[in-house]
């Protein structure tokens, strides 16, 4: 009976986490777009995501969360102190916009104790990677199912970047869209594949609707990482999927009747070849490191140090387009080496975990989201961060005895 109620918690637990983009999608839902004030503020910040962060850090803490991160290698808590002095020094004393730094700081610091919380769930059983990964496939699916059905109902004129339900900017969903197709096709190598070329399909056909390139190549440069350092990697079935999957959701977006506003469409993400800026955003983002090289400018100030952009009118800029500029804008070389040394170390653990099929998906999709960050703000908002947290959390514990031999 205590193992049936504890598998139904965890099952539980798996199915909050794998549809907490969801959440967002209903509480925002407006079938002419969204419009008012009290949707647009829970999209911002994805507060339905922040709420189970939240809820599975304390489920984690009252299981003995604490005691477990106090007994990593000494090296990554004084490195966790160092970022932690750094990125609130900058916050509160450094940043040209305080009360919006030291907010989007306890933001990361619960994005990293969510992350920690969920490998500790999985190690101690008390959640499956094998639920999370069935939970977060079916949540994309029915938010992807939910977006067409949107797109293809609504009346009027909207903003299709700012003003559809859910994660809201189109950017983000690409993202979305870049984690469970490297999820997705990283589930290929185990059994009942169904789930997992559904949620592929959706996956790039949603990329390709909202005419992002970073989708594909990026999910294409995790698998080949993956090929030169994974056996399992090395599969038919996943490069077949993979190619499978991209081209049926490449066809679907193309034979999908409804554009997402100028500019997006699956031509977009094929054969432009354009900037699209970044080379200015990147040399002026360049330049502003160069006025705080050692601390940075504290975390949210990229559009309030950017120098102006001639050629553009009312220029913004959230981030600087790259995670690398991103971090050192944000926490410069110091806070920077911070990271690198706590980020070395978890690529050890997820190298060492993704050998075995379960924690193989995790490290694809996190390394999918890490390649799609090279190009664009994939580690900065709300929901790409949490589904980063969650690839990394559930593709770092190292698979128990029982898995092994069932797998």
């Amino acid at each position: 009976m205590n193992s049936f109620r504890s598998l139904t918690e965890a099952r539980l637990l798996a199915f909050l986490i794998g549809f907490a983009p969801v959440l967002v999608l209903v509480l925002t839902w407006d079938s002419h777009g969204v419009s008012s004030q009290f949707a647009m503020g829970i999209r911002e910040y994805a507060l339905p995501i922040l709420a189970v962060e939240g809820i599975v850090i304390g489920i984690a803490t009252l299981s003995g969360l604490y005691r477990w991160l106090v007994s990593a290698p000494r090296y990554i808590l004084v490195a966790a102190a160092g970022w932690l002095v750094v990125a609130f020094y900058t916050a509160f004393l450094v940043a040209i916009n305080p009360a919006l730094s030291i907010f989007l700081t306890f933001i990361w610091l619960l994005h990293a104790l969510f992350a920690a919380a969920v490998a500790f769930l999985c190690r101690k059983s008390k959640l499956s990677s094998s639920d999370l990964a069935s939970a977060l496939l079916w949540g994309f699916i029915f938010y992807a199912f939910a977006i067409a059905v949107f797109a293809l109902q609504v009346d009027n004129w909207i903003e299709w970047v700012t003003d559809i339900p859910g994660l809201g900017n189109l950017r983000r969903v690409s993202v979305y869209a870049t984690a469970i197709a490297g999820l997705s096709v990283g589930k290929l190598i185990w059994p009942g594949r169904w789930l997992a070329i559904t949620a592929s399909i959706a996956a790039f056909f949603t990329a390709f609707w909202t005419g992002s390139r970073a989708t594909a190549l990026a999910v294409v440069a995790a698998v080949t990482a993956a090929a030169l350092l994974f056996p399992c990697a090395r599969s038919k079935r996943l490069l077949g999927g993979l190619v499978l999957a991209g081209i049926i959701g490449f066809l679907f977006a193309l034979a999908f009747p409804v554009q997402a506003g100028v500019g997006n469409d699956e031509v977009r993400a094929v054969l432009d070849m354009s900037d699209n800026g970044r080379l200015t955003i990147w040399s002026n983002s360049i330049h502003a490191i160069m006025n705080a090289p050692w601390f940075g400018h504290g975390e949210g100030q990229t559009a309030l140090v950017l120098p102006d952009n001639p050629f553009l009118f009312a220029d913004f800029q959230a981030h600087p387009h790259n995670v690398f500029l991103q971090l050192l804008m944000a926490w410069g070389l110091i806070g920077t080496a911070f990271v690198a040394v706590i980020a070395g170390w978890l690529a050890h653990l997820l190298y060492r975990a993704g050998q075995a099929a379960e924690g193989f998906p995790f490290v694809l999709a996190a390394g999918a989201i890490a390649a799609h960050a090279m190009v664009d703000g994939a580690l900065y908002d709300v929901a790409p961060v949490f589904l980063f947290a969650v690839s990394v959390g559930a593709g770092s514990v190292q698979p128990t005895k029982q898995s092994e031999s069932r797998d």
